[in-house]
């Protein structure tokens, strides 16, 4: 996977807030494209475990109580300090 510029986890039964699963996304520093939207148990917490994705350009991902548009933009501020 070391060479993985994409990757989009629909909506399914993942759970993508979960330890393990950001972990192993958060050391793919290679991704350039992050889709995650559908993913209700993403916490404001699991995407700032995300931040350290430099070459990140485009995420997407559905906002909800805990991932708002601030939220999104301390993502995009800390992403950008990589």
């Amino acid at each position: 996977m070391k060479h993985l510029k994409e990757l989009a986890v629909p909506w399914s039964d993942t759970d993508f807030g979960s330890a393990t699963l950001l972990a192993a996304v958060g050391q793919m520093r290679q991704l350039t494209y992050l889709e995650v939207d559908g993913h209700k148990s993403l916490t404001q917490q699991g995407l700032m475990q995300l931040t350290g994705l430099s070459a990140l350009q485009q995420l997407i991902v559905d906002t909800n109580d805990e991932i708002t548009s601030e939220v999104l933009e301390r993502f995009w501020a800390a992403v950008q300090q990589q």
